[in-house]
């Protein structure tokens, strides 16, 4: 189906490229300009995606002029290019809020993680502060849940947040039974079975 919006598929290589072409007729064009905005923009006559899957490859194309539009590049490429005069000659950068969220997701029915303290203790261990500073460069904002705190009437700020804290970490593994059993530095629990020696990869 072509879709109700300016443009229609005119090509498509697939993992290659994708081709749209504006239509000759769009009901957009036929709308009072009282009732027009920036989303009814369709200028160019055509549009050619191209897929390039490294960034770093699609950033080294977009620097040569072989593309015009680059989304969601890497932070750290992205900060980069702020610093680099010569680019901005050439591009514009902007850094619009996104509605999307990382997280790591713990699986509640591994027994190892169905002691509270052991998950709270997971929970001091990661500092949420630090992955925004100088893993994200400053492009994302702390969140505890699905939705964005730009969102106030749905988010729900009265939720308080585990706070990095490596000591009571170490206390809630102690207290839930994790100890260094033979001072090798890793914390292992004797059970009746055998002695566990770390979280497997398959509790997240």
């Amino acid at each position: 189906m072509p879709g109700s919006g300016a443009y229609k598929l005119e090509e498509w290589t697939s993992g290659q490229k994708v081709t749209l072409r504006r239509k000759s007729k769009w009901w957009g064009d036929t709308l009072p300009s009282k009732d027009k905005n920036i989303l009814f923009d369709a200028l160019p006559e055509a549009a050619h995606l191209q897929i390039v899957n490294d960034p770093i490859a699609a950033v080294t194309e977009l620097k040569s002029g072989k593309i015009d539009v680059m989304a969601q590049m890497p932070p750290k490429v992205f900060k980069e290019l702020k610093e680099d005069k010569k680019f901005q000659d050439k591009y514009t950068l902007y850094n619009p809020d996104e509605l999307a969220y990382a997280c790591i997701n713990m699986n509640l029915r591994n027994p190892i993680l169905s002691d509270i303290k052991v998950r709270r203790a997971l929970a001091s261990l990661l500092d949420m502060q630090h992955i925004v500073k100088d893993v994200m460069f400053g492009m994302g904002t702390a969140t505890l849940s699905m939705e964005s705190p730009a969102k106030t009437r749905e988010y729900n700020s009265a939720i308080k947040a585990v706070p990095y804290d490596p000591a009571q970490a170490k206390k809630l593994l102690a207290d839930a039974g994790w100890k260094d059993l033979d001072g090798d530095g890793t914390r292992g629990k004797k059970t009746s079975k055998a002695t566990k020696r770390s979280f497997p990869w398959n509790c997240f």
